[in-house]
């Protein structure tokens, strides 16, 4: 179960995750290996080699990256919907 300071410490996994459909645990699992790498706030998911999938280091994608805007805005209204942000 997500929790209030996974949610607080956490906010853009969460919602990322929320936004394309992931799975609680899942997202817990993210926000868990987040805080144990020292993830930076805004992360979304640990950057992983194309190929393997294996993650880089304890490199983090974060919401800077995302690429698509429709996506990033499907996030924020995912995170807005969520109470992680005003």
């Amino acid at each position: 179960m997500i929790s209030e300071k996974d949610r607080d410490d956490y906010p853009y996994i969460v919602g990322y995750g929320h936004a394309g459909g992931s799975f609680e645990y899942y997202i817990k699992d993210q926000v868990d290996l987040a805080r144990e790498q020292r993830a930076p706030r805004n992360a979304i998911h640990p950057r992983t080699e194309p190929r393997s999938g294996k993650q880089i280091g304890d490199e983090w994608s974060t919401f800077d990256d995302i690429r698509h805007v429709d996506f990033g805005d499907r996030v924020l209204e995912t995170m807005k919907g969520l109470g992680l942000t005003e």
